[in-house]
């Protein structure tokens, strides 16, 4: 997941994780790694946990 500095919030715009049905499973993650730039963007690693 990148993450960069700004802000988007346009009406009917999706989010990155909607559409999944309310009895959809939650989706453990562990952070794997996280590295930050000059820009102020950081890029953040998970893997999934079985």
């Amino acid at each position: 997941m990148l993450i960069g500095a700004g802000i988007d919030g346009r009406k009917g715009m999706p989010g990155v994780f909607d559409g999944f049905d309310i009895d959809q499973p939650v989706i453990s993650l562990s952070l794997k790694d996280v590295e930050t730039f000059k820009s102020g963007a950081v890029w953040i690693r998970y893997k999934t946990v079985e």
